[in-house]
């Protein structure tokens, strides 16, 4: 039941933070706009976390950061409606708490009640499939906006239905 009930509570967290970056990313306030994304991003980093964990294969992974993609991709960060929100970048994460950190392709998409702070559905795209995980080092240079958009993912997690529209 505690499980439960934290899964619940950060869903909320992650609602009102899309919430507010939805209302600050339609203001005048950048600072209040990249403060709301911080929030938001992470909100999904520890929602890939909960997912990853028990997850055959990924036994002490650690995810340390979602970082949208806003120097090569100027849509990045998309407002889809009041209630939507994409993000592609990339995660970055650990094999162990000692290990060595590697940034693997990530896309999130949210989507919010419009009456209270919860999650109507999501879903995380994690590592691209034909790569595998661990192959690009924290700290690369990327130079390749395609690098982004990985035909499949080696980790996909979701609730809830989105339309195949929303995720291209």
């Amino acid at each position: 039941m505690g499980e439960e009930r934290g899964q619940r509570e950060l869903e909320s967290k992650i609602a009102e933070w899309v919430r507010t970056y939805v209302v600050a990313a339609h203001g005048d306030d950048s600072s209040q706009e990249q403060e709301a994304l911080r929030w938001l991003c992470s909100g999904l980093e520890w929602l890939l976390q909960r997912r990853l964990e028990g997850r055959e294969g990924t036994e002490g992974w650690w995810v340390d950061g979602i970082i949208p993609a806003t120097d090569m991709l100027p849509d990045a960060i998309q407002v889809i409606s009041a209630v939507e929100v994409s993000i592609r970048g990339y995660a970055i994460w650990a094999k162990a708490s000692r290990a060595p950190f590697w940034i693997d392709p990530f896309f999130g998409i949210v989507r919010i009640s419009q009456t209270s702070d919860s999650i109507v559905g999501y879903e995380l795209h994690f590592v691209d499939a034909a790569r595998g995980p661990a192959k690009v080092p924290f700290g690369k240079h990327l130079r390749w906006p395609h690098w982004f958009f990985p035909p499949d993912s080696l980790m996909t997690f979701s609730e809830g239905v989105f339309t195949k529209g929303h995720l291209q």
